[in-house]
């Protein structure tokens, strides 16, 4: 018999929408071979191992998960030569899901683990959605137009309901007598050394504006769709406030009072139908 290994599931917050599957005989110095590089900005992380006793058991789930979906493995073509590597863009409950039906398949659900994440590992995961939603806010800034929220109204600080602003214009609030950007208030209030994206920092009746900014981009993708039940089943739970808006790979509810401006509600019967929330990515 083979010297018992296992194959792990990785996750990195630098490329949050891939999963490493590999083959591990000691997954801590895989590990620790893998962090050794400078490249990636945050350190891999195991999100589950399944202990087997074959070296070959990672080809094997790398074969079913191709031919379930080929489009999920990282390729590419580098200097004239393809490059197939271990990366799938799938989520890491979606793998855990796969390496669970061969476990229980195989009468081995007592060999899979799944890791939780220590403090300095949410913490990364943490610093890593920040810059990714800094980087979103570059590529489409924040307006207080898009969430119908007027001049004049106020909007409180998250971390200091006390704190309120007024807002100026679409860009543009007023504290104190100073006009400010939102990040440049955020960056303020903070004391951070560094630029951060302001709307995570506000809210408006209880909402964050970064979801409010979610619920909005969401209403207007569903129209460019032109999905109609897509469409529909967004408006009736931007009506009833059981949104829930993906954010990495947590879920955000909106709250009962937050109803979106210019959607007709729905009737017993439609509501009856879409009483189970789901998620509008």
């Amino acid at each position: 018999m083979d010297k018992t290994g296992v194959i792990y599931i990785l996750t990195n917050p630098s490329f949050p929408e891939y999963v490493k599957i590999g083959y591990a005989d000691d997954i801590d110095k895989r590990l620790q071979q893998l962090n050794r590089s400078e490249c990636v900005p945050f350190a891999f992380r195991v999100y589950a191992t399944y202990e087997v006793s074959s070296r070959l058991s990672d080809l094997k789930i790398h074969s079913i998960i191709d031919k379930l979906n080929p489009n999920l493995r990282s390729i590419e073509n580098f200097n004239g030569k393809q490059r197939v590597r271990e990366f799938y863009a799938m989520s890491p409950e979606d793998a855990y899901s796969i390496l669970e039906a061969i476990a229980e398949i195989h009468g081995c659900a007592d060999k899979l683990k799944r890791i939780a994440m220590d403090e300095a590992q949410k913490q990364a995961e943490e610093i890593a959605q920040e810059i990714d939603a800094e980087h979103k806010e570059r590529q489409s800034p924040f307006r207080f137009s898009m969430c119908n929220i007027q001049p004049g109204e106020e909007i409180e600080y998250c971390n200091n309901p006390e704190i309120k602003c007024t807002v100026v214009d679409d860009k543009t609030v007023s504290y104190q007598g100073q006009s400010y950007s939102l990040s440049s208030l955020a960056q303020l209030l903070t004391g951070s050394k560094y630029s951060v994206a302001g709307p995570r920092y506000f809210k408006y009746k209880g909402a964050s504006l970064t979801l409010l900014g979610s619920l909005f981009s969401c209403r207007a993708s569903c129209k460019r769709a032109r999905t109609a039940a897509f469409y529909a089943r967004t408006r009736f739970y931007l009506n009833s406030g059981l949104v829930q808006i993906s954010s990495g790979r947590n879920g955000l509810e909106c709250p009962q009072s937050l109803a979106a401006p210019g959607f007709p509600a729905f009737d017993e019967a439609a509501r009856n139908d879409l009483l189970q929330p789901r998620i509008c990515q």
